[in-house]
């Protein structure tokens, strides 16, 4: 019998540099925008979790989701929890800056639906 793998829901900063992943490149958004998107790595961060994305535009963004209230480590505006998100996934995702030039990440799906704002 096969044993199930559990999820690793996040790298620590060691654990990511053991795997060989290269963050050069990847930087917060300046502005807003959204797109098709492959999860490339999890690495916690003092209590959150960046998520690392490769956009279909070739463009790479780290964005952050913190702890919240009704879900875990999930954007602002959908209930996908990023800490359960496999690495691979290709999701949509939906992103903007606040008032204070800070990165936010508005929106993930697993694909199945269509984000509007």
């Amino acid at each position: 019998m096969q044993e199930k793998r559990a999820t690793l829901r996040g790298y620590s900063k060691g654990q990511a540099d053991t795997t060989g992943f290269n963050d050069y490149g990847y930087d917060f958004p300046k502005g807003s925008g959204r797109g098709t998107a492959t999860l490339v790595m999890k690495r916690w961060a003092h209590k959150g979790l960046v998520c690392y994305f490769d956009l279909d535009t070739g463009e790479k963004l780290m964005l952050t989701v913190w702890r919240g209230r009704g879900c875990s480590y999930c954007p602002r505006e959908s209930d996908v929890d990023m800490s359960f998100v496999e690495i691979g996934t290709r999701m949509e995702i939906a992103y903007d800056v606040d008032m204070r030039g800070k990165s936010v990440f508005l929106y993930a799906n697993d694909g199945k639906e269509v984000y509007s704002e």
